[in-house]
């Protein structure tokens, strides 16, 4: 039977195929090592959209890879022809060259997308594909700090400012010395309300701190008051001469008692405790509490500030809820106001992966005055892998710019954001996807930095966004 059937067939007869391109699909793709490029190029990931006739590498390429002249490795089931064509480098037309024939020939992708032709064994079935190698533009590990906004457009001379976390949502306090203004926003940006408020006689507005479902602030006679309108102030019978933060809805601070020795009080008030030797009791940084697996109850951290001698120590020290306790030191840290948060910094390891590391990461600040007076401010980075243990310069792609102004006694939060892209809209070249289903929300996190006092002294009037570029393109997966 099976004789009859081919003897049936004839050079006339037409042949079907089926459409769904196996005889010439590409199998896999990859670069060819070339160190002088990057480190282990052959080792980047490259999608195939069979579907749409695709290839690219969805993690782009540092920033300045030079992809004129890439050998390429093409994976087919068991093609007849591999043609590329590409523009030439020197030159305003294209080339076609045949892989199958030439392996060695390399191909230019500076000019952007090339055309990868396969044809199946059999001569009867071809399809083009759309080859791209992308390379980032900016540079995706980048600190960026966005245009400053004002803090209270409406008050002309401010002079003191805290910002603070309560109740889902960012509330801005000023003063211009006689009055006192409240902005709020659940959205942490555009929308703000705002409220003319009273504050306690000659209160400290710096120290200004949620506990829990009310707020805190030190009057002029070291008193602790609280409020949960913002409009009626009532003394807590708690004296705070420094405040360090909020813990676990408690106001944490330090003062002196009668003869003189630092104690840590709190409010909703526990039994004061003697500070140890060498913790700082002014110009900390702000509190930033964290918990882990090796933490039975959560961990507080400030950093920097003056110790009891009057010192400026660069010391990192923790709060567990009952007792105080040092962590790490380093010289760098040796500044009193400086901004803490933790924030996640991405590392590329050799195999072109990305990861992300948990870090604190300590910046700005007043460092030691300089010669006749003359106020330092600190403008570098540091980072600490170890909430505090040990700490290092943070990489170049983190430290600010020489357009950002360093400040002390400012506040900073991380905040989430939902990002969009609509899949209807072009696939940017920069950002292709390797899924099935297109990813179109994800969540980016923003730091939002607060005030704080410039060199001169003046108070800084305006609050900044700040994001590491990664984390602001659409995610791959």
């Amino acid at each position: 039977m099976g004789g009859a059937v081919a003897g049936c067939n004839t050079d006339s007869d037409v042949v079907s195929i089926d459409n769904n391109y196996v005889n010439c699909a590409v199998t896999s793709f990859s670069l060819q090592r070339d160190d002088s490029v990057a480190y282990r190029l052959d080792s980047v990931f490259f999608a195939i959209d069979l579907v749409g006739a695709e290839v690219f590498n969805a993690d782009s390429l540092p920033v300045g890879t030079d992809v004129s002249a890439l050998l390429v490795t093409v994976g087919t089931e068991s093609a007849k022809e591999c043609k590329v064509t590409y523009p030439l480098r020197n030159a305003d037309r294209d080339t076609t060259v045949n892989l199958i024939e030439h392996p060695n020939d390399s191909i230019n992708f500076s000019k952007g997308p090339v055309k990868l032709e396969i044809v199946s064994y059999n001569g009867q079935a071809r399809r083009e594909y759309t080859v791209r190698v992308n390379v980032h533009k900016s540079v995706p590990d980048t600190l960026v700090w966005e245009t400053e906004r004002p803090l209270d457009s409406e008050m002309a001379a401010m002079t003191a400012q805290k910002s603070v976390e309560w109740r889902g949502a960012v509330y801005c306090f000023a003063t211009d010395g006689t009055a006192a203004s409240m902005r709020w926003s659940p959205t942490w940006e555009g929308d703000f309300g705002r409220a003319d408020i009273t504050l306690p006689e000659g209160a400290r507005i710096e120290t200004i701190t949620p506990a829990g479902d009310e707020l805190c602030c030190v009057g002029a006679d070291g008193e602790l008051y609280s409020t949960s309108t913002c409009l009626a102030w009532t003394p807590t019978g708690v004296k705070m001469d420094h405040v360090y933060g909020e813990y676990e809805g408690r106001v944490i601070g330090a003062a002196r008692d009668t003869e003189g020795t630092w104690m840590c009080v709190t409010y909703p008030a526990t039994e004061p405790k003697a500070l140890p030797a060498g913790c700082p009791v002014s110009g900390t940084s702000q509190m930033v509490e964290f918990t882990s697996k090796w933490n039975v109850t959560p961990t507080a951290v400030v950093v920097g500030g003056r110790n009891a001698a009057g010192e400026l120590t660069g010391e990192s020290w923790a709060y567990d809820g009952s007792s105080w306790g040092r962590l790490g030191a380093s010289k760098a840290l040796e500044i009193e106001g400086a901004v803490l948060f933790p924030y996640n910094t991405p590392k590329v390891d050799r195999a072109w992966r990305v990861n992300d590391e948990s870090v604190l990461v300590a910046m700005c600040g007043r460092k030691a005055d300089g010669k006749e007076g003359e106020v330092v401010m600190n403008t570098e980075v540091y980072v600490s892998p170890d909430f505090g243990i040990n700490w290092k310069r943070a990489a170049a792609t983190l430290q600010p710019s020489e357009e950002f102004t360093p400040v002390s006694g400012a506040q900073a939060y991380v905040i989430k954001h939902e990002l969009s892209f609509d899949p209807s809209e072009p696939l940017p070249i920069a950002t292709p996807q390797r899924v099935v289903t297109p990813i179109t929300r994800w969540e980016c996190p923003y730091i939002y930095m607060y005030g704080g006092i410039e060199a001169d002294g003046k108070l800084f009037t305006s609050y900044r966004r700040g994001v590491i570029n990664r984390y602001t393109f659409r995610p791959v997966y």
